[in-house]
């Protein structure tokens, strides 16, 4: 965090164009999904479900989700950077690499954003993995059933490494109170919207990578599943709830079913 903060994130590379979330983000969900969509009927029947369980919780799907976003008035201006910096770009753990001796280290497959890009698309890299759990998912660490019954999805996941766990929560509540530490942070009254905002983009835009890498779905539709509960937690934070819903989105859509057809 000292090296990024002091190296990347403290000089100005570009103006934000007014563009920038829904290039950045909202494209990434909108097309991604249309990659996913006829992958297999499991996902099309997941995409289709009008509510998700996650659980045993009663989850929006991504497709109402996605709509609500997008149609958020006043969320660009909370969301948006005031400006572009260098940043690495996908900054999640398994880019992290430390020397034994822990003196030393590499932040390894930068993205490289020449134009520059926004901080808190490393912080949400960073709060997927210790929030979200992306490197459970990742690297096979859990067990996920699901079932369609009653024309809604209902699934169960389950992180099964229970040492590691309690480490990625204790490096959570370590993040949460360090990140504050940093002026660029401290002085910003909507960081952490920023942070759970990338954090659930990510999520939402990731599964397209790992459809049937390994001979069978579960790691994508966890990431999914993953995606669309960081999202509605999202939508529930306080400053998102009171914004009001605009007639305009970027994508001319009128409805979630819209999206869906």
């Amino acid at each position: 965090l000292d090296f990024v903060f002091e190296n990347l994130y403290n000089q100005e590379l570009n103006k934000t164009p007014k563009d920038f979330i829904k290039k950045k983000h909202f494209d990434r969900i909108y097309f991604r999904l249309f990659e996913v969509f006829d992958s297999t009927s499991n996902y099309k029947k997941l995409i289709e479900s009008e509510k998700v369980f996650l659980n045993n919780e009663e989850l929006k799907n991504l497709p109402e989700l996605f709509f609500e976003l997008i149609s958020l008035d006043g969320l660009e201006e909370i969301v948006n950077p005031k400006y572009l910096v260098n940043i690495h770009g996908d900054l999640h753990f398994q880019n992290i690499l430390m020397s034994e001796d822990h003196e030393s280290f590499i932040l390894a497959d930068p993205r490289g954003e020449i134009e520059g890009s926004d901080l808190y698309y490393d912080m949400g890299k960073l709060w997927h993995s210790v929030n979200g759990l992306y490197d459970f998912i990742h690297t096979n660490q859990f067990t996920l059933k699901s079932e369609f019954k009653n024309g809604y999805s209902h699934n169960h996941i389950e992180f099964i490494n229970p040492e590691k766990y309690k480490l990625y929560k204790d490096l959570e509540k370590f993040l949460e109170k360090n990140i504050l530490s940093y002026k660029t942070i401290y002085e910003d009254n909507y960081y952490i919207e920023n942070i759970l905002f990338n954090e659930a983009i990510h999520f939402c835009s990731v599964m397209t990578f790992h459809l049937n890498r390994y001979g069978d779905e579960l790691r994508s539709t966890a990431m999914y599943l993953s995606g669309i509960k960081l999202l509605n937690d999202f939508l529930k934070l306080d400053s998102i709830k009171s914004l009001k819903t605009k007639k305009y989105n970027h994508f001319n859509l009128k409805d979630q079913y819209d999206f869906i057809n």
